[in-house]
């Protein structure tokens, strides 16, 4: 199961996302991103620096770095995005045939503008991988839009992800890219909570995402559920917990914001990411 679910996810590219994203159950495609979720949420940084790592389940190491800034009407952001796990390898018969390592890259740029109420963006991810002496490349394409609408404090969020072509196969067969869109909502009408609702769609499977935030001082307390956590357990009861993620985040202090995000799993177990973001103008420039 190990190795399907890491040779699997070679094109969930933006698969690390910051951890107030992860605290809301991966909803947000409506909402500010670094342009890993939708490429159209750039539009909402300048000259913002982010460092996003995660602890996957145990074993794997994972996040991304990204910087963005603005150019007349063009926003920019160029992440860098990474993966890395050592695990046992085993033969046939369960007998130990010693460790190997996984590393994954993906440098980026996302590109976003506006039109009056609509914002859109596209981003264009590279990726190279390797492990014990193989090696594949390949690139993959995310676009998205997000509209405002005439009802205040609404937005809608339309994303493509994972629109991918291995060029170099890492194994004899070229890997088939999990191709997926997602149809988003955010509202923050009601004072001190935001609601988040995505409906993500794949080629086999149809996922729902959905969190809030409510903002207190300068704290963000986040709550998220998403729906498709019972596709990964293959016996015995589903976690009670699975499919929910946790969490805090703070607003700007000295140009410096830090999230936190806790996904509990009874399969891999528990999920931690930490970001931070900094922002590089001065306080008497916003």
């Amino acid at each position: 199961m190990i190795y399907l679910f890491i040779f699997s996810s070679i094109y969930e590219l933006n698969g690390v996302k910051d951890a107030l994203i992860e605290a809301r159950a991966g909803s947000g495609i409506a909402s500010v991103n670094n342009g890993l979720l939708n490429p159209a949420g750039i539009t909402y940084l300048n000259r913002t620096i982010g460092f996003t790592h995660q602890i996957y389940y145990d074993f794997i190491q994972r996040g991304n770095i990204f910087y963005s800034y603005k150019a007349g009407s063009f926003s920019f952001s160029f992440p860098l995005q990474y993966l890395y796990t050592e695990m046992e390898k085993t033969g046939p018969n369960n007998e130990k045939l010693g460790r190997f390592s996984y590393l994954f890259l993906a440098p980026g740029i996302c590109v976003a503008s506006h039109i009056k109420s609509i914002n859109m963006g596209l981003g264009i991810n590279p990726f190279i991988r390797t492990s014990s002496g193989n090696a594949s490349f390949g690139i993959v394409l995310n676009a998205g839009l997000i509209y405002s609408t005439p009802i205040d404090s609404l937005l809608l969020g339309l994303s493509a992800n994972n629109i991918g072509y291995e060029i170099k196969p890492f194994l004899e067969e070229r890997s088939i890219p999990d191709i997926y869109a997602t149809l988003g909502v955010k509202y923050s009408g009601i004072e001190k909570f935001v609601f988040f609702l995505d409906f993500e769609t794949g080629i086999e499977n149809i996922t729902f995402h959905t969190g809030g935030e409510y903002h207190f001082s300068f704290i963000y307390f986040v709550m998220g559920y998403q729906t498709g956590m019972e596709s990964l357990k293959e016996e015995g009861p589903l976690d009670p917990l699975s499919g929910f993620s946790f969490g805090l985040g703070t607003k700007k202090i000295k140009n410096l914001r830090i999230n936190y995000a806790v996904t509990p799993s009874l399969i891999l177990g528990t999920q931690h990411t930490v970001s931070i973001f900094f922002e590089l103008w001065k306080k008497d420039s916003l």
